[in-house]
């Protein structure tokens, strides 16, 4: 990722110019986006998979602790 954007970034600059840092700070703060999102993402998923898997625990206990006292 680093090195596709660090090649259009050179790409940019032999326009030369105001408008190649436009581009580069475009660029950069596309990254920053990307990164955000991705890490967004992340934390949702992790987020997910711990309330899941204390879920599925809680179930397997009341289930245990239900079977314990019937029996």
């Amino acid at each position: 990722m680093k090195c596709w954007l660090s090649h259009l970034t050179v790409t940019s600059s032999n326009h030369g110019g105001r408008e190649s840092s436009v581009v580069t700070i475009v660029l950069h703060v596309a990254a920053a986006v990307v990164v955000v999102i991705v890490v967004v993402v992340v934390v949702v998923v992790v987020v997910v998979v711990v309330v899941v898997v204390v879920v599925v625990v809680v179930v397997v206990v009341v289930i245990v602790v239900v079977v314990e006292i019937v029996v």
